[in-house]
């Protein structure tokens, strides 16, 4: 579909998003789908290629992910918008690469605090090339009906409420990204709506100002009203004072310049915004809003006339016959979100999966109801969660210390060998270059639990996590082409810490050494039923799998997405940090490298307003040691700029035990095993719950599956040979 000059978006119009910012993506197609438009996102660029499910309607739709806008937009030639999620510290160098390509028209920059001497190459570019610049510092912006720029206009409910759903007579530009939203619903209360809204941006150079956006205004002839809402500092709005003088904006413009305060302050005081700040005279609000009256502009007295003197300006046009009444279009009811849905208590659905031993959806994680972080301040121990998981009291652990010692005393040297397959198996993994997870999970695979009684499947769990430091243990042998460690020192001690020292480093521990490795396994032990290496356990207990072979199900889900970055954080951290560079540095050599991605940065849940407990536990407890933690505090540094990003990009507990390990000198490859062993005693409390639950088979019902198959076709006869 052909566009105006002064037409930005049409209902037509689809986008490109740098960086996957799903949130947003889905209001876009939540608003696409009530206006009864096509989708209007055509593709993410992020780190990764893949799909991204979103929906439509009801139904899913999958958004394509491509590793580069070139890519993006030769497959996807007719889509003319990007909009850049991403950092300042990134946008400088993606907006090049936007403008450069011919099929993009329009560049939404959302972050804030782009470089000036930037912005101003941008903007002479987008100019010598015909090409238009929203922001940055902006929320985006809205064409009512027609396209929606990622979060502008704030909920659907907000944006039925504002009439941006359908294009009104009025065409608003304003500088504040936070203002859109009241204006638009200002708007809507005393007009018929906005036509289009677009918020130019706070930074001191904006991509396009606001007498460019009200010039295209003038020449829409859907749009009637002009309304504007600048800020003290700059002198943009006296360029749309000149238009006025000179003719060029003959259309109603209502204007107010905020910032009338500043008289009463200091002169220079910073606002908000980066350009909010008066450093002469005509730059003041009362400079502007005198300047415009002056030219022509209706300006009220206030802000709060301000609606009264658009409502006045309308109702003139509309008497006058200018404007004409708005026939409501009849709007689809968009569907609920399951969690929604929940919330509300309109729907109800069974629990696919049930857990009695641990709850990881509040602040602080639980075992059995204790909080983990409290068990450790309180002096319990890694006994003590293994009661809670296993058997969810606390009572037990004396019992679990007596078989830990049994174990010790029956199984991995001696006479007795109760599982020797198994170490059999993980030593062949391991000679034959198999990694460490994997190597313990074929192990485990090879075990045959011994027949228990009933409701007694408990006495197989310590021997289980007995038997899992021995194996890691010779995974550890074989990688560092050491003699196997002589059990003969474990049979002296029932203390885990020390246990775990002597068989995989061959050391005794020190007293906060068997401290640290208490919190670590305490802390790791188990995150709830919902993360994947539960999950699969959980699903093969309700299939009947035995203990072992269960565990080693949940094992084998670590890796890069799930419990593997111990050693990758502290091993990337190390090197940062012996290259001598800079925390910042350091961000933008792993962006150069890993397309942003820094092992141990960032969680899903927590972040720098709600930290992990976990994390702030053991943080606490390696400062009061008053060693030196250099690995620890450059990690500390690389959060400081990542958080500059989005406040989740944090260091997380993965990254954390990884570089506090590194700074106590133990070596990156054995890092993940901590990881290893502590699930095993959270995968082995989920198997031990199920049975409890009897929980049976699952199947996943066909309402939770997605089918996108083929369309029916006939099976052609077969031609003969």
């Amino acid at each position: 579909m052909k566009k105006e000059w002064y037409e930005l978006f049409t209902r037509d119009s689809r986008c490109f998003f740098l960086g996957t910012q799903e949130v947003a993506a889905q209001r876009m197609l939540d608003s696409d789908f009530k206006w009864q438009r096509s989708p209007s996102v055509a593709a993410f660029v992020g780190n990764n290629e893949g799909l991204s499910w979103l929906f439509f309607g009801k139904e899913e739709i999958a958004i394509p992910i491509y590793t580069s806008l070139e890519e993006a937009a030769t497959k996807h030639p007719d889509v003319d918008i990007v909009i850049n999620f991403r950092s300042s510290r990134s946008a400088f160098q993606d907006a090049k690469v936007a403008l450069e390509i011919p099929s993009i028209k329009i560049l939404v920059i959302i972050a804030e605090g782009i470089p000036e001497r930037q912005m101003k190459i941008l903007i002479r570019k987008a100019k010598n090339l015909g090409k238009v610049i929203i922001g940055p510092a902006t929320v985006g912006g809205i064409a009512a009906g027609a396209f929606r720029i990622g979060n502008s206009g704030g909920t659907i409910k907000n944006i039925m409420g504002s009439k941006l759903n359908r294009p009104g007579s009025v065409g608003y530009t304003g500088v504040s990204g936070g203002l859109f939203n009241e204006m638009s619903s200002t708007i809507a209360r005393v007009t018929d709506g906005v036509y289009e809204s677009i918020p130019v941006g706070g930074d001191t150079y904006p991509g396009s100002t606001l007498l460019e956006h009200l010039l295209r205004y003038e020449a829409n002839p859907k749009i009637k009203i002009l309304v504007m809402a600048g800020e003290l500092g700059g002198k943009d709005e006296y360029e749309v004072v000149k238009a006025l003088k000179d003719g060029r904006i003959t259309k109603p413009l209502v204007a107010w310049v905020s910032g009338t305060c500043q008289e009463v302050l200091p002169p220079r005081t910073q606002f908000g915004h980066a350009g909010a700040k008066a450093s002469e005279e005509a730059e003041t609000a009362q400079a502007k809003n005198k300047a415009l009256k002056e030219a022509g502009a209706i300006v009220p007295k206030d802000y709060d006339e301000f609606p009264i003197k658009i409502k006045e300006t309308y109702l003139k046009l509309v008497k006058k016959g200018i404007i004409k009444k708005i026939r409501e279009p009849e709007v689809p009811e968009l569907p609920l979100d399951i969690e929604e849905a929940l919330e509300k208590g309109v729907v109800r659905r069974h629990t696919p999966t049930k857990s009695t031993i641990s709850d990881e959806r509040g602040e602080v994680l639980r075992y059995a109801g204790y909080s983990v972080v409290d068990l450790i301040k309180e002096g319990y121990g890694i006994e003590d969660v293994m009661s809670l998981l296993w058997e969810k009291e606390l009572e037990g652990h004396k019992r679990f210390r007596t078989c830990i010692g049994i174990a010790l005393a029956t199984k991995p040297v001696g006479r007795r060998r109760l599982w020797p397959l198994s170490e059999k198996a993980t030593l062949a993994s391991a000679q034959a270059g198999v990694d460490l997870v994997h190597s313990v999970v074929s192990g485990l695979n090879a075990i045959k639990s011994p027949d228990t009684p009933d409701g007694k499947d408990y006495l197989n769990a310590p021997y289980l996590f007995v038997h899992t430091i021995n194996l890691i243990g010779h995974w550890l042998d074989i990688a560092y082409k050491r003699k196997q460690f002589s059990i003969r020192k474990l049979r002296e001690t029932q203390d885990i810490p020390t246990i775990i020292s002597l068989r995989w480093f061959q050391k005794e521990p020190k007293d906060y050494e068997k401290e640290l490795i208490k919190r670590i396994i305490m802390l790791l032990a188990d995150n709830g039923p919902c993360v994947s290496g539960a999950n699969i356990t959980i699903l093969d207990a309700g299939a009947g799998i035995d203990l072992p072979q269960s565990v080693a199900a949940g094992i084998s889900a670590i890796g890069p997405r799930f419990g593997g970055a111990i050693t990758n954080a502290a091993r990337s951290f190390k090197e940062g940090l012996e290259k001598g560079i800079t925390p910042r540095e350091f961000v933008e050599w792993r962006k150069s490298i890993d397309k942003a991605i820094i092992p141990g940065i960032g969680h899903l849940v927590f972040n720098k307003d709600k930290p992990d407990s976990r994390f702030v536990c053991l943080k606490k407890y390696i400062k009061s040691l008053g060693i030196p933690t250099p690995c620890l505090d450059f990690a500390l540094g690389v959060q400081e700029v990542t958080l500059e990003k989005r406040n989740n990009l944090i260091l997380n507990i993965d990254g954390a035990i990884g570089v506090i390990l590194t700074d106590l000198g133990y070596p990156e490859e054995a890092l993940n095993a901590f990881f290893v062993l502590a699930r095993t005693i959270g995968f082995t409390g989920h198997w031990l719950d199920q049975k409890r639950l009897k929980s049976r088979l699952y199947r996943t019902p066909f309402w939770l599956a997605g089918y996108f198959p083929e369309a029916e076709r006939e099976v052609p006869a077969r031609k003969g040979e």
